[in-house]
């Protein structure tokens, strides 16, 4: 998988990369939700950072359960 922060067409400033966590060179579920323009989409939506997390979990359960870990 390509990591698109050397992709030229896709802009990550380095403020953002610098206050975020990466695993595996993607930004952890946490911090993906407290980007400001997250927030803001989520809020429009009416979605919580919350429902997101139990929603994560939940998938993350099935996962094991289904042996697909």
């Amino acid at each position: 998988m390509e990591d698109f922060r050397d992709m030229p067409h896709i802009r990550v400033s380095a403020a953002s990369q610098a206050h975020m966590r990466w695993v595996h060179n993607e930004p952890t579920l946490s911090d993906m939700l407290s980007d400001p323009i997250i927030q803001r989409l989520m809020h429009r939506d009416g979605v919580q950072a919350s429902e997101v997390h139990r929603l994560a979990e939940r998938l993350r359960q099935r996962r094991r359960t289904d042996g697909n870990d």
